[in-house]
């Protein structure tokens, strides 16, 4: 997902982001995470992880579902300054979308929340 297209907050002294890439500034414990609207008209595979440094950390999957559902993935870990978090997508079958908008009040998320050195 493009995670810099509708960016609420960040505070540049704890991490940035770049496009699809969150970069760790400042070592401390992290909580990640990830709740994602996602749809496809036929039963498949929803899939979403998070993954640091390319390394997959935690995932979700929802299998054998039609219509709009939700995965919801999330993890704690303590991260070094330059560490980076990346959430790979999937969804497979006819017409998906992967990180979808559905209106103002629901939407895919991305929330990291620095807990403390």
């Amino acid at each position: 997902p493009n995670l810099d297209q509708d960016l609420k907050a960040i505070d540049t002294d704890y991490a940035t982001i770049s496009t699809n890439t969150i970069t760790i500034v400042k070592a401390g414990h992290y909580h990640i995470e990830a709740e994602v609207y996602q749809y496809t008209e036929n039963s498949t595979q929803r899939y979403v992880e998070i993954q640091i440094d390319g390394s997959r950390v935690m995932y979700s999957r929802n299998g054998l579902t039609t219509s709009w559902t939700t995965n919801y993935v999330t993890y704690s870990e303590y991260l070094s300054a330059t560490q980076t978090i990346k959430f790979a997508l999937l969804v497979n079958g006819t017409d998906p979308y992967v990180w979808h908008q559905l209106d103002s009040s629901e939407y895919s998320l991305a929330t990291l929340i620095f807990l403390g050195a």
